[in-house]
């Protein structure tokens, strides 16, 4: 369950953006399925319901920034699996905003679904609706403007929510912590090909990692050696390199679940410089 839902946390920004508008129209499927909306709301009204929902929303993905945690006590999927419950549940508290919106336009639900378009969800919030529902008082008017100025509270709110969750908790540190918790070297070699490979082609010692493949309890490392290095090129010249592979934490809790490094050297063209396998026997050695 756990890379089931971590597939999903690392898809790109535009599978994530499908995905999410597709839960969220489920859930609006669902509400149009199974609630009856009978209230109807002027103008104001829906727009305050809105700015609830929206807020309440932000405050909920509060516990993204405990994925990290999530996963070092074991219940990283658990925590996944709520996130994404509110985005359907988000589109089911829409869908019944805008529901109560067309029942004031129209006298009945019609236009609900307008609501999820962006332009023609304008069209929901400013058209009037009943004017027997609505107060044209000077008092009436006052009231409104007020209620209006004091929506832009929730709005900063939740702008500050969302810029906060950007820096909390990054797909990188939910890895670090999946692999700490990994009751296996197969787990923390996957867990740790998918977080080196987010960063490859990395360059280092004068070579260039090109890419990082698990193989049960082994991580495979390929090494591309530019033209200008290849000539003298000698695999102990590289033990500077190698014996940060004992020293760096991340790969000594690896090494002592059992696990093990190949590191392969070729050249630009495909040609075979070595290999070396360093396992934990090797570093304590």
């Amino acid at each position: 369950m756990n890379n089931f839902f971590l597939s999903l946390v690392m898809l790109g920004p535009f599978w994530s953006f499908v995905l999410t508008v597709v839960l969220i129209l489920f859930g609006g499927v669902l509400a149009h399925r199974f609630i009856t909306v009978s209230a109807s709301h002027r103008r104001i009204t829906h727009f305050w319901r809105l700015e609830i929902i929206c807020f309440t929303f932000c405050v909920l993905q509060i516990g993204s920034a405990y994925l990290p945690h999530a996963a070092h006590m074991g219940v990283f999927w658990v925590l996944c699996l709520l996130l994404f419950l509110t985005l359907p549940l988000f589109g089911a508290s829409l869908y019944c905003a805008f529901s109560a919106r067309s029942n004031n336009i129209a006298g009945d639900t019609r236009y609900a679904w307008l609501g999820f378009v962006p332009i023609a969800h304008l069209w929901l919030l400013l058209k009037p609706g009943d004017k027997a529902k609505t107060d044209y008082s000077l008092a009436g008017r006052a009231w409104d403007a007020s209620l209006l100025g004091l929506a832009l509270i929730p709005i900063w709110l939740g702008a500050e929510i969302v810029d906060e969750l950007s820096e909390l908790s990054t797909t990188q540190t939910v890895l670090w912590a999946l692999e700490e918790n990994a009751p296996s070297a197969e787990a923390h070699a996957y867990y740790r090909v998918l977080n080196l490979n987010r960063n490859t082609p990395a360059h280092t010692h004068g070579m260039i990692v090109q890419k990082a493949e698990a193989d049960g309890a082994t991580i495979r490392l390929l090494h591309e050696v530019p033209p200008h290095n290849v000539e003298g090129f000698k695999l102990e010249s590289k033990r500077q390199y190698l014996s940060q592979f004992c020293n760096f934490k991340r790969h000594q809790m690896f090494l002592a679940k059992g696990g093990q490094f190949e590191l392969k050297f070729e050249t630009r063209d495909g040609g075979d410089l070595g290999e070396i396998v360093i396992s934990q026997d090797v570093c304590v050695s």
